[in-house]
């Protein structure tokens, strides 16, 4: 009798193995990336549009996103926004073009889950071809090239030259010197102390903030971000508020206090784009515990700020 119950719990616990097996198996092939190109050919100059759609992967569980650069094998990425089309499905619009002739692939880019598994795109190949000019009525071909003979007066020539690049100069340090007046005005430090104080206030308001309506999740995601970004500006004495999020995460790469509440901001950013477009509810202890880590940036930058004034 003891021998066949040990039997039958062996081959209950090979079923569960089973089951845990095809449930997992059935989740990562629910997880998928499409590539779809506009334009395979195009001209010098032209535009194309390349749509990179994940399905099967909300925000919480991306660790790190596609990384597009500005150039890539003779390709440029002019533009690069992101639509979330529900709570698990993304994607990724590239506008690209290229000033070279040729066949040029845009390689696979990768992403990686918080479970440390990867998706990749698929490479696409685009072929870019030389502007026709054969049909062009208004098109004239270079004609011969008359010879004369110069006659120069070298020191105007010198005296002229020599101006333009005090001239350049001079405007080039004017711009750097404006530019960075600017970008890294100081803040005084009674200001900075106040704008603290007053954004840990506005963070603990909304913390406080009842989480069974979703109307209230989203002004919670919405204002916090808003919050967060303004109080970065003014601390640092930018100008973010026109940026998308991809392209203010790109700007503040590297320049938040450290790596890790870096990432866990970058990811909170996300999340609460996912929550105001594609009407994405998080748990509510997703949401609460994303709190702590917002008060604990503000106070890393309020300090690392504070140390420059």
């Amino acid at each position: 009798m003891r021998g066949r119950k040990l039997i039958v719990n062996r081959e209950w616990s090979i079923a569960m193995m089973l089951i845990g097996f095809l449930l997992i198996t059935f989740c990562a092939s629910s997880q998928k990336v499409s590539t779809l190109v506009s334009k395979e050919k195009i001209l010098l100059g032209e535009q194309a549009l390349i749509k990179i759609k994940v399905e099967g992967v909300t925000q919480a569980q991306v660790q790190e996103d596609f990384r597009f650069p500005d150039t890539i094998n003779h390709l440029e990425i002019l533009a690069d926004s992101i639509e979330y089309l529900n709570s698990s499905s993304f994607e990724h619009t590239l506008t690209i073009t290229s000033f070279d002739s040729g066949v040029w692939q845009l390689p696979a880019f990768t992403m990686m889950l918080t479970d440390k598994r990867t998706l990749s795109s698929n490479p696409v190949t685009i072929s870019v071809l030389p502007v026709d000019v054969s049909d062009m009525e208004d098109y004239h071909d270079i004609k011969d090239i008359l010879e004369i003979d110069p006659e120069n007066n070298w020191w105007i020539i010198g005296s002229i030259i020599l101006i333009a690049l005090v001239s350049l100069f001079a405007i080039l340090w004017f711009m750097n010197n404006r530019k960075a007046a600017i970008e890294h005005k100081p803040i005084e430090a009674s200001t900075l102390q106040q704008l603290y104080n007053k954004t840990l206030q506005q963070l603990s308001s909304l913390e406080t903030k009842d989480l069974s309506s979703q109307l209230n999740v989203i002004h919670i995601f919405s204002s916090s971000s808003d919050v967060i970004r303004s109080f970065i500006d003014k601390a640092k004495g930018a100008n973010t508020a026109h940026l998308t999020t991809g392209e203010y995460m790109a700007n503040q790469k590297g320049k938040l206090p450290n790596t890790e509440i870096e990432n866990s901001f970058f990811q909170f950013l996300r999340l609460a784009d996912a929550v105001k477009f594609a009407k994405y509810t998080p748990p509510a202890e997703e949401i609460t515990s994303a709190f702590p880590m917002l008060k604990s940036l503000v106070t890393s930058v309020f300090q690392q700020s504070k140390s420059n004034t």
